[in-house]
């Protein structure tokens, strides 16, 4: 299992995903909606990898922050 520590790591390959498929001429709603695309992506394939609910708790905290700064 994964600690904590390692949720950092998600959220820096969250954002480089993120970089890596913005599109200039997307709107703030598209951006939230490509982070929590890609938020589903990591936890579908990594959710095994930390304790019960873990990963799902970070992740909605994570896009409940860019929900702020977004919209």
């Amino acid at each position: 299992m994964k600690n904590s520590r390692d949720l950092s790591e998600v959220s820096v390959r969250l954002e480089q995903a993120y970089a890596n498929s913005k599109e200039a001429t997307m709107t703030l709603q598209e951006q939230y909606d490509l982070y929590e695309s890609i938020a589903i992506q990591i936890l579908d394939s990594e959710f095994d990898d930390y304790e019960e609910g873990v990963l799902e708790e970070y992740l909605v905290a994570f896009l409940a922050s860019k929900r702020k700064e977004l919209l």
